[in-house]
């Protein structure tokens, strides 16, 4: 299964003294031999997270997106999904057209590149459902495939 690690997971991922739980989980799919699962990430959630970091003056916790980030695929931001994610606003229910723009490319980028858009939580989930776009939230998949 192909995941899109949102920038909450990979967040608690590199907490360096909470959410162990989110860790041994992306550890485990991580170190998986032969892998089951394909560990995605976005470059607009790099960015996200690298610049919260940065300006928390978190070390710890950038070098340990540094090490993860080795073990992700990175997918493009491409016209497509801009235009997808474009398609996608346009389709939100009217209590959800402020979805911030982040979500939306995360969401097509899920949807083009047919992967699960895996949360820290169920936000979205219901949204995003009705959008054609596969959001789980992390402990609803199994590491071992």
């Amino acid at each position: 299964m192909r995941l899109l690690l949102d920038t909450g997971i990979l967040a608690r991922a590199c907490h360096p003294s909470r959410y162990r739980d989110v860790q041994k989980w992306l550890y485990a799919i991580a170190a998986r031999r032969p892998p089951v699962h394909e560990l995605l990430v976005s470059p607009i959630s790099l960015y996200e997270l690298r610049r919260a970091l940065t300006r928390r003056g978190a070390g710890a916790s950038l070098e340990q997106l540094s090490r993860l980030t080795q073990h992700l695929i990175g997918l493009p931001v491409t016209i497509d999904v801009v235009e997808e994610a474009a398609a996608l606003a346009e389709r939100l229910p009217d209590g959800k057209a402020s979805a911030a723009d982040a979500d939306l490319l995360l969401a097509a980028q899920a949807k083009l590149g047919a992967a699960v858009w895996v949360r820290a939580d169920e936000s979205l989930a219901s949204v995003a459902s009705n959008l054609g776009v596969d959001v789980r939230s992390w402990r609803t998949i199994d590491a071992a495939g």
